[in-house]
């Protein structure tokens, strides 16, 4: 089968899940084309973009980091793709029907690359804002084949409260199949009118041979470490995490906070541990390659991601890291928002506390502080369950079914 991807920047490290998909799909000896509205340039690329050589399976527009310069050139792109399209360039700048897509340029960048028409078994949109963009290439027949729209999270829970309630009505209407994080994103496109008999849940699912089960025993020497993987955003909550922390060290002193990951609100977060006292216990690491972050995981002995409801409305789709977290074995705290509570087996693979209190997050880790002896059962429990229900290799061979019945016109929602 012919697949094509359509996303928004390629090649992003922070959405491997992507990344396992398509690998995945080029595994089981099928062909993989790429649409991007931008490369990615970054010092660190993940290791599957040169061993399969996905940049040669890229169709993306090349342009300029600096604003000037990319506008200039997107400026003569466009130009020159409206003398051949001029419809469809000119209905990519429509903000009456496209909103925020179209005054962003987003559907500009998402068109140029797709400007010569080929077609495909599948044509499969990573979030709601990209299957936008998929469907409006298909609509002006740049793109052939059946459209699988794919929903993570933000696309769900914040892009219609800026974007308006109405923003799927096309793609709910002309897209063929629809496919949701979680149950809980899933009621959340039922909500904005997708079609009930066309949406299903397809998890994002972890390669269990990248993440490697530890059991878990209290150090010998030095601290017990506690472990968060995050972007420095409102919706993960950090913040709460510090200050159970605080708690924490009151009972216990010899701990220490790890948080992996980087965001805008790194300044205030480390402006917080300090007025705390316990920025000596706080580490912040920034972003981390896979084996940083491998090794980080074998080293902890707890895992927090404290998740809030965001001003925005942003909350969690399924919290992934949760998912690394329990197939490598950590016990794991987590807060009961979006939908966490799918992904974590409340009070057999670590706990779930109410969000906005860190009174309860500090209460469960110095529960599990206290009885270490829980800490081995509940990593087995956790693996067990990653093992029956994200192996990305049972999800890309269900992956691949889903687009075998697509391609075949049994556009139907799977078991």
């Amino acid at each position: 089968m012919k697949i094509a991807f359509v996303v928004a920047g390629f090649p992003t490290l922070s959405q491997t899940f992507v990344m396992d998909q398509i690998t995945g799909v080029l595994d089981r000896g099928h062909e993989v084309t790429i649409y991007a509205h931008r490369i990615d340039r970054s010092d660190v690329v993940h290791p599957a973009v040169a061993r399969y050589g996905l940049m040669q399976r890229l169709r993306a527009p090349h342009l300029s980091e600096r604003r000037g310069p990319r506008l200039a050139k997107l400026t003569v792109l466009a130009a020159a793709a409206a003398c051949r399209r001029p419809g469809v360039i000119l209905d990519a700048l429509r903000v009456s029907r496209y909103g925020p897509l179209a005054s962003s340029l987003k559907l500009l960048y998402a068109t140029l690359p797709a400007l010569q028409p080929d077609r495909f078994d599948v044509i499969h949109g990573h979030f709601g804002t990209n299957s936008i963009a998929a469907a409006f290439l298909r609509d002006h027949g740049l793109l052939h084949g059946p459209l699988l729209a794919h929903f993570y999270g933000y696309d769900l829970t914040v892009f219609p409260r800026t974007a308006g309630p109405r923003i799927y009505d096309h793609l709910f209407a002309v897209g063929d199949l629809f496919a949701a994080n979680s149950q809980f994103l899933v009621q959340r496109a039922l909500d904005l009118g997708c079609p009930r008999n066309r949406i299903f849940c397809l998890r994002v699912a972890v390669d269990l041979t990248r993440f490697p089960f530890v059991e878990r025993r209290p150090p010998a020497s030095g601290p017990i470490q506690i472990l968060t993987v995050a972007r420095l955003v409102e919706v993960k909550g950090i913040e709460y995490a510090i200050r159970a922390v605080a708690r924490v060290r009151r009972h216990e002193p010899n701990i220490a906070f790890r948080i992996v990951g980087d965001g805008p609100l790194r300044d205030s977060l480390t402006r917080l541990a300090r007025d705390l006292d316990v920025s000596d216990c706080v580490e912040f690491l920034g972003a981390q390659t896979h084996q940083a972050l491998t090794s980080l995981y074998a080293q902890a002995h707890l895992f927090v991601l404290p998740s809030i409801v965001a001003s925005d409305g942003a909350e969690e789709g399924l919290g992934g890291v949760l998912t690394e977290a329990q197939a490598v074995g950590l016990p794991v705290v987590a807060t009961e928002t979006g939908g966490i509570p799918e992904n974590v087996l409340n009070g057999r693979s670590g706990y779930l506390v109410p969000q906005r209190d860190p009174d309860a997050l500090a209460e469960r880790l110095i529960h599990l502080i206290d009885h270490p002896d829980l800490w081995a059962h509940l990593g087995r429990a956790g693996r067990a369950h990653v093992q029956k229900n994200f192996d990305l290799e049972k999800a890309n061979d269900r992956l691949v079914r889903i687009y075998r019945n697509l391609a075949d016109g049994r556009p139907s929602r799977p078991e």
